[in-house]
């Protein structure tokens, strides 16, 4: 299949249009071993590939999702301390690792929102601090939040050695910069591995653990609910 796939060029088709022609473009699918990717806005959104689709390097490696319930769920468990599902948990998670990673992308997103835009040159948010009886700001990067934690939690780990701490450093400078992450993740070609997909899971949990810190208990949740109900009812509905 991969030979055919040399000799038919992917197609890109809005997903409106897509919608209008499903049953052809299937059949393109079926017969051909075409690609077909589903666009909004000029950019990849999904794809109809057939069963026996081998991506290649340049496939995406994360995507927007349907809905972020799955990893919603895995942030609350860590939230509260319940590690002891941890491992059965994540060895499911890992055969979908595209899928997971693409739904944390979208809750770093929608916790870091709050703060992003409180300030315009990248740093998380503005909190005063007492310097000589009187309060200054002080601004911190999300890097400078995030980053040191995991270097700590990275030390001693059964789970994963920090190899990721890279990608999502890079992640959350992209996303500070006004960045879409799923476009950066997908600007690397490298495949998403074990630690990484830890590190996304690690990052998110501690910046959800921030806004509860910051903003109230709950507040974090509140917030992943609220991205898993526009995607649902506003992004998909659009697309």
């Amino acid at each position: 299949m991969t030979g055919d796939r040399d000799e038919k060029p992917d197609l890109e088709v809005g997903i409106r249009e897509a919608r209008a022609n499903l049953r052809d473009l299937i059949d393109q699918v079926e017969q051909d071993g075409a690609v077909v990717y589903l666009t909004r806005n000029g950019r990849r959104a999904a794809a109809l590939v057939a069963p026996s689709f081998e991506p290649r390097a340049d496939s995406p490696k994360i995507w927007v999702p349907r809905s972020t319930r799955k990893a919603i769920g895995l942030v609350e468990a860590m939230l509260t301390s319940n590690s002891g599902l941890m491992p059965d948990i994540l060895e499911d998670l890992k055969q979908r690792s595209g899928e997971l990673v693409g739904e944390l992308a979208i809750l770093i997103t929608v916790l870091y929102a709050p703060f992003g835009q409180l300030s315009t040159d990248g740093d998380v948010f503005v909190f005063p601090m007492k310097d000589e009886g009187s309060e200054v700001d002080r601004r911190i990067s999300l890097e400078e939040l995030i980053m040191p934690n995991l270097f700590r939690e990275r030390h001693g780990s059964e789970l994963y050695t920090g190899a990721g701490i890279p990608i999502i450093a890079g992640a959350l400078w992209a996303l500070q910069m006004g960045e879409d992450i799923h476009e950066w993740r997908n600007s690397i070609d490298v495949p998403i591995g074990w630690d990484e997909m830890m590190t996304w899971i690690s990052a998110t949990v501690l910046l959800a653990d921030f806004v509860n810190t910051i903003l109230g208990d709950g507040a974090a949740q509140e917030v992943m609910y609220g991205s898993d109900e526009w995607l649902r009812e506003d992004y998909w509905g659009d697309h």
